[in-house]
């Protein structure tokens, strides 16, 4: 572990070496001294130290989940790091704030993998994947923001190369794009479904592989929409702010319309704001973030539509919420498995 940060801080004088022993409070008084000093010479050295610590704390609380229960592992990590939150500066290796310095930043709320495909003298391919049940945030190389949301992997160059900035995307992403007129920035999706070509906006796309729809929304900027058809054609639409797009991949169709931004990005603030949805719709949502699986033993429940804003609330929370307020009972199946890196989702049966 100590030897994978050298690596990533390898362009910056702070020592991950030492600070990582500090962690683990392996360090001798001097040691310590230096260490809490480094951290204070400046903004920088402060920053590195939050980022180093949110991969340490969140490798280790990951390590200890037996992963038999996801939902209450997301909780676990939740709690854990919320009391971090509390902590005075004093101690600023108990924050959860991650980083791979230049490549990638994680937010407070990840366990995210991370794979890196070095190919010596060539530009080095790394993919981000969220964890089920958590969101991660993602510097590239060029000051773009990526904000991944529940299970969406993202693979990226290290360096952008050529005349393009071109991305791949399975899963749901909010991308605050840095503008550059000379280098446009492309996400592909992961099925080849469609791409979106951009030279600097703030956009969410959602294109898990398994779905059956393919969105964009634009919150500002413009992009442009090419999607692969069936048939071998394509077709290219361009999108104006607070407007989304919807591709079936089932019917070959898509539709344009006006949302309120505010709505479809919510999750990358730990929201969720529902204003008059049609059920299935609210479970989509509540599966993709909360990595569980609903199943509907009454049809009715499929034609309910449901309102209500839910910020940083944990599952039962908002099943609680739904069953007063919509007369959906529900109970909770737990996965049983022994082996830890057999991730099962928690079954929530609705009636």
């Amino acid at each position: 572990m100590i030897d994978e940060f050298n690596t990533i801080n390898n362009d910056s004088d702070f020592d991950a070496a030492l600070f990582i022993k500090y962690l683990q409070r392996l360090t001798t008084s001097e040691e310590t001294l230096l260490v809490e000093n480094r951290m204070n010479e400046n903004e920088e050295h402060k920053k590195e130290a939050r980022q180093i610590a949110e991969i340490f704390f969140t490798k280790r609380t990951y390590d200890r989940m037996a992963m038999r229960n996801v939902d209450l592992a997301y909780h676990k990590v939740q709690s854990h790091f919320q009391k971090k939150k509390t902590l005075s500066w004093k101690k600023p290796f108990l924050y959860a704030a991650a980083s791979l310095a230049g490549a990638i930043i994680l937010s407070s709320t990840s366990i995210f993998f991370i794979q890196k495909e070095v190919i010596p003298g060539k530009t080095n391919l790394v993919t981000v994947e969220a964890n089920p049940g958590m969101h991660s945030r993602v510097n590239l190389a060029d000051g773009t923001i990526v904000y991944l949301n529940s299970g969406s992997k993202l693979s990226y160059p290290d360096q952008f190369n050529g005349n393009e900035r071109n991305v791949k995307l399975d899963g749901e992403a909010f991308f605050q794009v840095k503008k550059n007129t000379e280098k446009p920035f492309v996400v592909y999706t992961n099925d080849n479904t469609a791409s979106i070509k951009v030279l600097g906006t703030s956009f969410n796309v959602q294109c898990f592989e398994n779905d059956n729809e393919f969105t964009t929304t634009l919150v500002d900027g413009s992009v442009d929409i090419t999607i692969n058809r069936k048939n071998g054609s394509t077709t290219s639409t361009k999108l104006t702010p607070s407007e989304k797009f919807v591709f079936d991949k089932n019917t070959d169709k898509f539709t344009v319309g006006k949302v309120e931004t505010e709505i479809e990005t919510a999750w990358t603030k730990n929201r969720f704001i529902f204003k008059n949805l049609p059920m299935p719709q609210v479970l989509k949502i509540l599966a993709y973030n909360y990595n569980v699986e609903f199943i509907i033993k009454n049809s009715t429940i499929d034609t309910y539509r449901f309102t209500g804003t839910f910020q940083s609330r944990q599952l039962p929370q908002i099943l609680e919420y739904l069953k007063i307020s919509s007369n959906i009972n529900y109970t909770m199946r737990y996965p049983h498995s022994e082996d830890s890196l057999d991730i099962k989702k928690t079954q929530i049966i609705l009636y």
